[in-house]
C-alpha cells in the first residue's frame, strides 16, 4: 500500500511528486504549498519509504515504476505533471517512456547517471556489496 499526501483543489491539474532514495512524501511540503494554487499536488511515499508498506517483491526499479502506474490508475488520472527527485527522477523517466500520453510535463531534479554507466570509466567508484560476520 502506498501512502500519499495531497494539497490544493482536485479540479486543478494533477501534479505527482516522487522523492529520492532517502526521502519520503513530506520533503515536498513547501513546494506543494507554493504550487497548490495552480495544481492539485500529490506526493507519494514510494515503497519502503515514509509510511508506505515494505514490499515482499523487492525494490527493483521496475517495481517502483509499476507502483506509480498503479497509483495513477487508482486515482484515475488521465493526464498529469510528474516531478521526480533523484531516485524518483529515474522512476519518472521510466514511467514517462511507457506512458507518454499521460504525462503532460515532466520535471527531473538532480538525477545522477545510470549506476552501471560509471563502472567502465571509474571502476573504483562502482559500489560493491559489503559482507559482515553475524554476531
Amino acid at each position: 500500500n502506498l501512502r500519499y499526501l495531497d494539497w490544493g483543489n482536485e479540479s486543478k491539474t494533477p501534479l505527482v511528486c516522487l522523492h529520492g532514495h532517502t526521502g519520503q512524501a513530506h520533503i515536498w511540503d513547501e513546494f506543494a504549498e507554493a504550487m497548490s494554487d495552480q495544481y492539485h499536488v500529490m506526493a507519494v511515499d514510494q515503497r519502503g519509504h515514509g509510511l508506505s508498506g515494505h514490499a515482499d517483491d523487492g525494490y527493483a526499479r521496475d517495481r517502483f515504476v509499476e507502483d506509480l502506474a498503479a497509483f495513477v490508475d487508482a486515482l484515475e488520472l488521465k493526464t498529469f505533471v510528474l516531478v521526480g527527485l533523484s531516485m524518483g527522477g529515474w522512476h519518472s523517466l521510466l514511467y514517462t517512456a511507457d506512458h507518454q500520453d499521460r504525462v503532460e510535463r515532466i520535471v527531473i531534479v538532480d538525477i545522477g547517471p545510470e549506476p552501471d554507466a560509471g563502472s567502465k570509466t571509474a571502476p573504483h567508484r562502482t559500489p560493491t556489496p559489503m559482507e559482515f560476520d553475524s554476531v
